[in-house]
């Protein structure tokens, strides 16, 4: 396997976008190609134009070989996009969209990985403990979107970075290992580089939702 350099140091810069509407497209809408084989989308309008902001691949803007996170990775490296995945399901049955990232802004960021040619393109999140994964993936179409891009040529996987997940049965409760996980993970512990060394002497007035409160202190 030929050799890959390392990625470009990534700037501070911050983009913004205005989108054409305060909403995301109807389910169905996100993957129905235009002329070009891009999305229909309010999100992928919206990323678009972010990336155009932040000057990524200028020279080619506006052209077929725009190809703007080609900056910041290479042919054969490994990309991982951690959405936003909390739980499967609201509590008073609204629509999980404001659970989940969108996939809509998922899709706008593979239509241009896709242009870099990653090796691998993770996505994948830890949502808490009692989340249904396999129903968030079917609710918010997460393998329709990866299957759809498998397809294309784009090499996407899909991973629950959970070590640990929660099944409820009855009255009875039971955290298990997340197989899938077990020797994948590391447990490591910033010190004073953690932006949250300034509250760490109050460190017990603070909770995760369904995690251990003995365990998160380790890190």
């Amino acid at each position: 396997m030929p050799a890959v350099s390392p990625a470009p140091s990534l700037s501070p810069r911050v983009a913004f976008a205005r989108a054409r509407a305060a909403a995301y497209d109807e389910p169905g809408s996100p993957w129905e190609p235009t002329v070009r084989g891009e999305p229909r989308s309010v999100a992928f309008e919206a990323v678009t134009a972010a990336l155009e902001h932040l000057g990524l691949d200028a020279e080619h803007r506006g052209t077929a070989e725009w190809n703007p996170l080609g900056e910041l990775v290479q042919p054969g490296q490994r990309v991982v996009l951690k959405p936003n995945w909390v739980l499967h399901e609201s509590t008073n049955g609204s629509p999980i969209s404001c659970l989940v990232t969108h996939s809509s802004m998922l899709e706008a960021l593979l239509v241009y990985l896709e242009r870099a040619h990653p090796g691998r393109v993770t996505l994948g999140d830890a949502p808490l403990q009692g989340c249904d994964l396999p129903e968030l993936r079917r609710r918010a179409r997460i393998d329709q979107l990866a299957d759809t891009y498998r397809r294309r040529g784009l090499p996407v996987e899909v991973q629950d970075f959970r070590n640990r997940v929660l099944r409820e049965e009855g009255l009875t409760t039971e955290v298990e290992a997340q197989g899938a996980r077990q020797g994948r993970s590391l447990l490591f512990d910033l010190g004073s580089e953690s932006l949250l060394e300034p509250i760490a002497a109050d460190a017990d007035r603070f909770r995760v939702t369904r995690y251990d409160p003995a365990r998160m202190k380790l890190s």
